[in-house]
């Protein structure tokens, strides 16, 4: 482009003193009205190579606003194809549109792509569009991995002992709740109050093999001193220092028995009454 430089004033000239004010007054006039407007509509594309949308990752050329997804204050970029190589470092959007492979079940969210060392290597990771579902995985000399979910350090270990009884990255909701291992879940989980006084004798040992912990409650049909004993193991169960329940008259006995350990009732005198256990 070109900058018309037109109705130039007379030049002051320091050697007439007489008008020297009046056309420096002149020419600075000229300067703010004229050539300053020139410049500030000057595009800055007749001078420099301008990125051409948010994901132009074009080597030496000027931002834009919403570069890469920053200083975004609409819709972000929409990914094309959340499999390409050559997605450049962004944080972009993806929808059903969007083609590649997604984390199950995440139709729609936000994607932060990071590069790595090498043409096509990087690392993803997805926020879904709900805000609840966090996933990751990385893309080594172009081959992409499964996507995963980040593991709870707590349920780590639990993982590694029993890695059937996970299903981390599969289902949402109840996804904690049947991680921590199938081996104990939580209290009431799959459970009903079961009436067992037909088949419970006091005086007896029995074991809590249901796979979570139970909850037992028992009567008699007199007056009487009830003991509850809960132990690990089996051996040497009826002893004070396995005593988790005492009560006396006709109120019921109860108490909790973790999954895998022994429980056993004994009580001074009267019938099985009453017997219920809170169990799958």
């Amino acid at each position: 482009m070109t900058i018309p430089i037109t109705g130039q004033p007379v030049v002051p000239d320091l050697s007439d003193p007489d008008t020297f004010n009046t056309k420096s007054l002149n020419m600075f006039t000229w300067i703010m009205g004229s050539m300053l407007d020139q410049f500030n509509n000057v595009d800055p594309a007749d001078f420099f190579a301008i990125q051409s949308g948010p994901m132009d990752a074009t080597a030496d050329r000027v931002l834009i606003t919403g570069a890469g997804g920053l200083l975004q204050s609409g819709a972000g970029p929409l990914l094309a194809n959340i499999n390409a190589t050559t997605i450049p470092g962004s944080l972009a959007r993806f929808d059903g549109t969007t083609t590649g492979t997604k984390p199950a079940g995440v139709a729609t969210g936000t994607v932060l792509t990071v590069r790595g060392a090498g043409t096509n290597n990087l690392s993803q990771l997805v926020l879904s569009g709900d805000g609840l579902q966090l996933w990751f995985r990385a893309c080594v000399a172009g081959v992409f991995s499964a996507w995963r979910q980040p593991t709870p350090p707590e349920l780590t270990q639990l993982q590694a002992e029993n890695p059937a009884s996970t299903v981390f990255g599969t289902v949402s909701g109840q996804r904690l709740a049947q991680a921590i291992d199938t081996r104990s879940p939580a209290f009431g989980l799959g459970q009903t109050s079961q009436n067992l006084v037909a088949s419970r004798s006091w005086a007896t040992t029995y074991q809590n093999t249901t796979g979570s912990a139970i909850w037992v409650c028992a009567g008699a049909s007199a007056s009487a001193d009830k003991y509850g004993y809960v132990k690990p193991t089996a051996a040497s169960i009826v002893n004070a220092a396995n005593l988790v329940a005492l009560i006396t008259g006709f109120a019921q006995l109860s108490f909790y028995v973790p999954n895998g350990w022994y429980y056993h009732l004994t009580r001074s005198t009267g019938a099985n009454s009453a017997w219920v256990e809170v169990r799958a």
